[in-house]
């Protein structure tokens, strides 16, 4: 049978199909290695400024309150802001983070309820008159912010809430009489409320590590104007493309809770109960390292025990509910 084989040629065909097959199974191997790699190691994902670009980006807020225990006519509010920023961004050499220049180029406000009253930063400023909001809105509009971050983006220090101040003071010299006015210039250009401003230009919280579709984390930070923690579970739900840019979009969700933090709440006022949840999706440049666009939706329930004008020992529970809806877009990347 041997001999027949050898006699037919089959044996050096056998043999040759043999290295063929030997061939290919090593390439398929091959390929399916690679593809199982390539796999494990999927998208790391990532966000940071890049030295000596100016990014400019908005910010789009709309915000409904309704609050309980008002008179009918004051008991809601609707309001909305939209704003853009430059943003120029230079390396740290202290921290090796990044150093920010943040500065507003452009404000239009509105407000719809028992007062109502719109904002352009276009117009004459001497058009402000009876706009309760405008002497603050007006301070940021040139005014450049300066931010160092840790790589981490935590913000290490934060400067010009004395120059929005004094811009806020010559916009409404009135306002240097006010009882109220230092508590509101911390509470609006101080140096929390700063920081939460960057907070929402920003992609904090990611992993650091190759993410596939489907894998999710988590990350917790604190609003101290709302007296609440946000618990967050990101989603790494698809790369597709999106607003012209390569991208990873991310799912959000998230649950709201009170805080233990007073910040600079007076010790008059019993700390508020906050419950909420907050829903969104946001997209990442995977090339940039940069986000292109966030929207979350944010809806918040805060109970609070409020001391009553005349001075006896008693207080007026308020339970307001609020709906807040964040759009972060990134607009344009250029050489500064």
């Amino acid at each position: 049978m041997i001999d027949y084989l050898k006699q037919t040629g089959f044996e050096k065909e056998f043999a040759k199909d043999k290295q063929i097959v030997t061939f290919i199974l090593g390439f398929l191997v091959f390929a399916f290695s690679i593809r199982v790699v390539c796999a494990a190691e999927g998208s790391l994902l990532g966000f940071r400024w890049q030295a000596g670009k100016r990014y400019v980006m908005s910010l789009e807020t709309s915000k409904g309150l309704s609050i309980k225990n008002l008179p009918p006519e004051a008991d809601h509010a609707v309001e909305h802001e939209k704003r853009e920023f430059s943003i120029v961004a230079g390396e740290s050499g202290q921290t090796k983070g990044f150093e920010l220049a943040v500065e507003c180029l452009s404000i239009k406000y509105g407000l719809n309820g028992d007062i109502s009253y719109t904002l352009d930063s276009s117009t004459d400023p001497k058009k402000d008159a009876g706009i309760p909001i405008a002497a603050d809105k007006r301070a940021f509009l040139g005014t450049k912010l300066k931010y160092v971050l840790a790589p981490d983006l935590k913000v290490v220090q934060v400067t010009g809430t004395d120059e929005l101040v004094k811009k806020m003071l010559v916009h409404d010299p009135d306002l240097k009489g006010d009882t109220s006015t230092p508590f509101l210039t911390e509470a609006q250009l101080g140096t929390n409320a700063l920081t939460e401003l960057l907070q929402e230009l920003i992609v904090a919280g990611l992993p650091g590590k190759y993410l596939n579709v489907g894998d999710h984390w988590t990350y917790r930070t604190e609003q101290r104007k709302e007296s609440a923690v946000v618990e967050f579970k990101f989603t790494f739900a698809a790369s597709e493309r999106h607003l012209g840019h390569d991208c990873a979009r991310i799912e959000i969700d998230g649950d709201i809770k009170s805080s233990s933090n007073r910040g600079n709440l007076p010790s008059e006022i019993p700390l508020p109960k906050v419950h909420g949840q907050v829903k969104g999706n946001l997209w990442l440049d995977k090339k940039l390292d940069m986000l292109v666009e966030r929207t979350t939706v944010e809806e918040i329930q805060t109970e609070i025990e409020m001391p009553t004008a005349d001075g006896k020992e008693r207080s007026m529970p308020m339970t307001s509910n609020e709906k807040y809806t964040v759009t972060t877009k990134l607009i344009k990347v250029e050489d500064n």
